[in-house]
């Protein structure tokens, strides 16, 4: 296989001297195609302890091989009282090793040794213990053998759900095996076939498959690389052109991202070392770092931070779009403000023809049509906004602007078969949502440029008054179907069942994922081992019971069945929970839905026809809601545009809408105007075109009220930068300089130093904007301290990419100023269990005196309030009303009476027959009370302070999954004398664990329990339907793609 990875990985910008860098040709680092021996002395120390020796040239390193410098004892657990801090980057991190299981690389698949050392690294499997005879069992295709590892190594282990035919949608969703098979195979056919548009594999592109770990701390405070399951993920540009098994990504846990002097920076430079291939840490970003497989071989006035960050374009999530010749990849010109400033008024915002949109749109949904779409082509990065002086039939041509073309590649720099930097990588297409929610930070905004506290106020009574309307109208002849629809909106389980089966392509498809808090951050299963074949994917459905995972789609199958909340007890209760948590996640996160207001990506006006300060806001459906109710698909008057983050006074701004018939085919985008002498978004937050989105508003309360803020604050304030320092950042030039006499390793390492960036002192940014908050409070939103302090936070943010990075003291002066209290409306409502206690005992922030910055009550304040005297009125009447209050009688007969029926027919005729089916309903009856005893035990199990709803999901699912397969496990047809049909026998099996649950738990209210849901879900939803009158039998791919429609 070929080792060679990222050859074309690093950043080439023009020899020319541009805002984006000078010839950094020289910067490269070097593949062959099969990788050099490599030898590490790993002698006898941890991965926590100094080197005892110097660090060898990459010359003296090829003279051994690896594997003969391993003794049997490849890790070895430091001391209790070893300190992160005493890490050493020269000491490679063996992740998993073995000569035996070196010399089978090559014939046993990837996917498979990748499987092998996750079971060595969570401790299921030693790798002492790999003999040549597992080995020789691995041998195969990846999706014949990876399942078969865990029975190689433990024979007794058992998969509940994968050998299940009903599961094979959720693995066909999530399991790799097969595309990774696809993906090894092409490429060694060819190795472009991964970018699409081959001739090997038509239709079909690669990068699809996951290789991830988590970074943790063992029992001895040591770091410790656990290797999570293979999935399949999201795909990028380096994925499709080096393989997926030549990545590995690896998420760092959070305490140790957010804790002090982790030293992640010198960790994260060692080698990483992995049956013998070696690993190097070429990016990191938000708590996870990225490794390629190298051979080692590493082979000007930028700043080094800059060209660090363009990695990030070759991991961008996207999807290949259409092939471009070279020559219709044209570089046009920004077009520049004639202000002092010279404003770029097009920043990162190129054209694309007719043509290539219509190819975008086909790639994408073949029934709709995109105006733009955000994509990376070749070493460019932005938005194509379809250009209309092209035609449907022209050429496949791309323009992109100066500002978007952040690697410029030399001449010679790639194969001329190598069609990676003519293909366009499709990240999101031109989407416009409406109604869209505003945040506290906006709130925050609008009210200190003059909207009063009554607008927001009422805006959150309104709201709250629509959710408790959808979940509480029970009676009417839509009554049903508008509660389905409602709570399906609120858990978004259509897009979520989208999104599971999408798994890579959600979010160019524009699909959103809504799913709670799964405990990524706990233990990786809850359980000692996990080295079962596979296990279940967190929110699908138990395909045995019929069980969904989520709380708001089991709702919508109960309902669908035909159950109701006027008398069915845990449809009541679960209908009850899933408006409780709607109301306190309105009253709690301060996130509001406008309903005159829509979010989209922002344009600008390339055709040079609208006047400055005006937008044109064009819909391609008429879902815009006008003051009157009139729904319309075109905005006019004046608005107000805001984008994400909004901490200055200026962050949003009154504009007027148009519309201009030049315009009238650019839908679902915003589109700015490019007069005047400074770019709109740059306004907001310092915006620009390359694919951020903004939010439009034309509440008529909030747009007559609002008043710009003085354009002041949107300039830096003088003496900021003497806050930062940029000692670390050089350019290119003068760091291959300083590194031109360093050995080859150190050079590594010089260049590891500002591609892990990220990775120093992440806890800043939420330190700056905590302090931030703290700041408005008391001084004031537009106090200079607080101006001040959100210049400081945005700084921060971009530190990694621009190489600034706060002074110590700077930052230990802001935090004893800013940072030693705490804002009351920002702590969560304490009134379910669940709720963490502040452990935070900081006072509370006072509110300063009123000035010309302070002039009155704050807005959050006044919300906060008036948010928990609405929350606990709407609670405590769910408590008492008889909506949602118990049930004085629990029992249903239609579900009760197929067993009722079965036991009245044992007592009438002839006596064998009778003793027959008394004997088929006795077994039905000690299985369904044993199988209960296992669920009450599976459903008590603790993980340290954790109820069992608690613990991560997959591990719920697997317990249920488990004992739900028990349930239908026995009788079986062979067992029985009489009832002998397989469909009666589950059914027989289902209504007597519901009538067995109600004996059970005694008579009265609160007399159910879960149990006969969650292990026969599907047939006592069959056994109602059918009681109700005619029913439809409809297979599960059918359903889940069924949406309610609006009743005409």
């Amino acid at each position: 296989m070929d080792h060679s990875v990222i050859d074309a990985a690093l950043p080439f910008p023009s020899q020319t001297q541009t805002d984006y860098g000078d010839n950094i040709t020289s910067l490269i680092i070097q593949h062959t195609a099969e990788a050099d021996p490599v030898d590490f002395d790993v002698s006898t120390q941890s991965v926590s302890e100094p080197p005892t020796s110097t660090t060898p040239s990459l010359e003296d390193i090829k003279k051994r091989r690896l594997a003969d410098s391993f003794n049997s004892s490849i890790y070895v657990a430091p001391s209790k009282k070893r300190k992160v801090d005493s890490i050493s980057r020269e000491l490679p991190y063996i992740i998993a090793d073995s000569p035996i299981v070196q010399n089978y690389v090559g014939t046993v698949r990837s996917g498979v040794l990748f499987e092998l050392a996750r079971l060595v690294t969570i401790g299921a499997v030693s790798s002492e213990a790999i003999t040549t005879r597992e080995l020789n069992l691995l041998q195969g295709k990846n999706t014949d053998v990876a399942l078969k590892i865990a029975c190689v190594f433990s024979p007794d282990s058992a998969s509940d759900s994968t050998r299940n035919p009903a599961f094979s949608q959720e693995i066909a969703a999530t399991s790799p095996w097969e595309e990774l098979d696809q993906e090894e195979e092409n490429l060694a056919r060819y190795p472009y076939a991964g970018l699409g548009h081959s001739d090997v594999a038509p239709g079909w592109y690669g990068g699809k498959v996951g290789f991830r770990g988590k970074l943790v701390k063992d029992d001895y405070g040591a770091y410790k690389v656990k290797l999570e399951r293979c999935t399949l993920s999201p795909s990028c540009r380096f994925y499709r052109r080096f393989g997926s098994m030549n990545f590995l990504r690896i998420k760092i846990d959070k305490d140790i991202l957010w804790s002090r002097d982790n030293s992640l920076d010198n960790f994260f430079c060692k080698a990483f070392i992995l049956w013998g291939d070696v690993f190097r840490t070429f990016y990191a970003k938000e708590g996870n770092v990225f490794l390629y497989r190298t051979n080692e071989r590493v082979v000007g006035n930028n700043g080094m931070t800059k060209w660090s960050a363009r990695m990030a374009l070759g991991l961008s999530n996207s999807v290949p779009g259409p092939f471009l010749e070279k020559r219709d990849i044209v570089e046009g010109e920004d077009i520049v403000s004639c202000s002092p400033g010279k404003s770029d008024m097009t920043d990162g915002c190129g054209t694309a023809s007719l043509s290539v949109m219509l190819a975008v749109s086909q790639i994408i949904d073949h029934e709709r049509y995109f105006v733009a779409s955000q994509v990376r082509v070749g070493g460019g990065k932005g938005m194509l906004l379809e250009n209309n002086e092209t035609g449907s039939r022209g050429p496949l041509q791309v323009m992109l602007r100066p500002s978007q073309i952040k690697i410029r590649y030399p001449p010679s720099h790639h194969d001329p078969l190598d069609p990676t930097l003519r293909i366009i990588e499709i990240l999101r297409p031109s989407l416009m949502r409406s109604p869209a929610g505003i945040s506290a930070e906006t709130i925050i905004n609008l009210a200190e440029n003059g909207v009063p506290p009554w607008v927001f106020v009422e805006l959150m009574k309104a709201n709250l008054r629509e959710v408790v309307a959808g979940f509480t109208t029970w009676d009417g002849p839509d009554a049903m179907f508008n509660l389905w629809s409602q709570v399906e909106r609120a858990g978004a389980v259509l897009h979520s069942r989208r999104a599971r089966e999408a798994v890579g392509e959600a979010r160019f498809r524009g699909l959103g994922v809504h799913y709670e808090n799964d405990g990524d951050e706990a233990d990786e299963d809850g359980m000692k081992f996990d080295i079962c074949p596979e296990r279940s994917t967190a929110w699908w459905a138990d395909q045995t019971s019929g069980c969904p995972s989520s709380l708001e789609e089991t709702v919508l199958v109960l309902l669908d069945a035909g159950f109701r909340p006027q008398n069915s007890p845990i449809l009541r209760d679960k209908l009850k929970q899933v408006a409780r948590t709607a109301v306190i996640h309105r009253t709690q996160k301060f996130r509001y839905e406008l309903p005159q207001s829509t979010t989209a990506f922002v344009v600008p006006d390339h055709l040079n026809v609208l006047r400055s300060d005006e937008i044109h806001v064009k819909s391609s459906t008429r879902n815009f809601q006008t003051p009157d109710g009139t729904p319309t698909d075109i905005i006019l008057g004046e608005v107000v545009i805001t984008r994400n983050p909004c901490k200055l006074p200026t962050d949003v701004r009154k504009v007027t809408a148009v519309e201009h018939p030049l315009l009238r085919n650019y839908t679902d985008v915003i589109v700015c105007s490019i007069k005047g002498y400074r770019r709109l978004l740059d306004f907001l937050a310092g915006g620009d075109y390359d694919g951020d989105t903004a939010v439009v508003i034309w509440t008529p309360e909030i747009v007559r009220q609002f008043k710009n803020a003085d354009e002041k604050y949107s300039n830096e304030p003088d003496g900021l930068g003497v806050c930062f320092t940029s000692v670390e950042n050089e350019s290119v030039s003068e760091f291959l300089a300083r590194t031109s006499e360093l050995c080859d390793v150190e050079k590594v390492y010089a260049m590891q130093t500002y591609l892990l960036g990220a990775l120093r002192d992440p806890s800043i940014v939420g330190n700056y904007s905590a302090m931030y908050d703290n700041a408005v409070y008391e001084y004031g939103y537009s106090h200079p301290r607080t101006i001040k302090l959100a210049y400081k936070f945005c700084k921060v943010l971009d530190g990694a990419k621009t190489g600034l990075r706060i002074k110590p003291e700077t930052y230990k002066s802001d935090k004893e100023n800013y940072n030693s209290t705490r804002l009351r409306w920002k702590e969560p409502p304490v009134d379910t269990s669940k709720t963490p206690k502040y452990k935070d005992q900081k006072p509370y922030t006072k509110r300063g005196k009123l000035s010309s910055h302070i002039k009155g009550l704050f807005i959050m304040d006044v919300l906060h309030d008036e948010s928990k005297k609405e929350r606990d009125r709407i609670l405590a009447s769910f408590n008492a009303s008889e909506l949602f209050g118990p049930l004085t009688v629990v029992t249903d007969g239609d579900l009760s009476k197929p067993w009722n029926d079965a036991c009245m027919a044992s007592q009438k005729g002839n006596p064998h027959v009778i003793q027959s089916m008394r004997n088929d309903l006795d077994k039905i009856m000690r299985h369904v009370k044993a199988v209960h005893e296992k669920y009450k035990i599976g459903r008590t199990i603790k993980n340290g302070d954790n109820t069992f709803t608690d613990v991560a999901i997959e591990t719920r699912q697997d317990i249920l999954r488990k004992i739900s397969k028990l349930f239908i496990s026995y009788p079986t047809p062979d067992d029985m004398e009489v009832h002998t049909d397989t469909a009666l026998i589950a059914r027989l099996r289902a209504s007597y664990a519901f009538v067995y649950d109600l004996t059970k738990t005694g008579s009265g209210c609160y007399t159910w329990s879960r149990f006969p849901w969650d292990v026969a879900m599907r047939e006592l939803c069959l056994i109602k339907a059918n009681a109700l009158g005619p029913s439809k039998t409809v297979t599960n791919s059918f359903y889940e793609r069924f949406k309610l429609a609006r009743r005409c």
